[in-house]
């Protein structure tokens, strides 16, 4: 585990500059977008949708372009923050959907806590399987369930943490700005970019896995 973190963070320091840009391009305008939500919408419960509707989209964007930086560095051809800001919003539809899925899935498995956690580790690779492999939906979700076989312990802390650490940092950041005279929108930018930048360790975590099992059992 130790070894797959570090080569983790080896993978974003190498990729440091395109992983940069790649936050200040995708997750500023996902955060203006947001915020305008509220201000567009008079009922709350339609203000909340779009706004979550829009930090989904940003997320499931910016997922794809950390990938396809990872998967064409993997490949010899490293990607400049243009090529994978492409790739990430070509992508983004395949990712969004199968991400509902994936979550639908997940949270029929929260009456029995278990299966959930087993589904969250199961369907783990479906970003990478959609930018590397070009699998979307259902085929991408049976093809991430055959990658982790036989490693899903291994891929809970990462997993974990991919859950874990937004809420971390939104609490910390709460806490820390709360007798200061900040911005919402600002507060707002800080955090979610921190929050995109701190996943780019896992999502290099996650593309290292993938790596393995492809070498490891040959599952073409």
């Amino acid at each position: 585990m130790v070894k797959h973190w570090s080569e983790a963070l080896a993978r974003c320091w190498r990729n440091k500059g395109p992983l940069l840009l790649l936050c200040l391009l995708l997750w500023v305008p996902t955060e203006v977008l947001a915020s305008q939500a509220w201000t567009l919408f008079e009922s709350e419960r339609v203000a909340m949708v779009a706004s979550s509707l829009v930090y989904a989209l940003g997320t499931a964007a910016s997922s794809a372009a950390f990938v396809h930086v990872f998967a064409s560095e993997a490949s010899g051809r490293p990607a400049g923050p243009g090529d994978a800001l492409r790739v990430g919003l070509r992508r983004t539809p395949a990712v969004f959907l199968t991400g509902l899925l994936t979550s639908l899935v997940i949270t029929v498995g929260l009456l029995l806590v278990v299966p959930a956690l087993i589904a969250a580790v199961w369907f783990s690779l479906t970003t990478v399987v959609i930018v590397v492999e070009g699998r979307s939906g259902w085929a991408a979700m049976r093809r991430s369930r055959a990658l982790v076989r036989g490693r899903p312990w291994r891929l809970l802390g990462v997993v974990a943490l991919l859950w874990v650490a937004p809420i971390a940092v939104e609490t910390l950041v709460a806490l820390a700005s709360a007798g200061l005279d900040v911005p919402v929108l600002w507060a707002d930018l800080g955090t979610g970019w921190f929050i995109v930048l701190l996943q780019s360790p896992v999502h290099a975590a996650l593309f290292g896995f993938y790596l393995e099992a492809r070498r490891d059992d040959a599952i073409d």
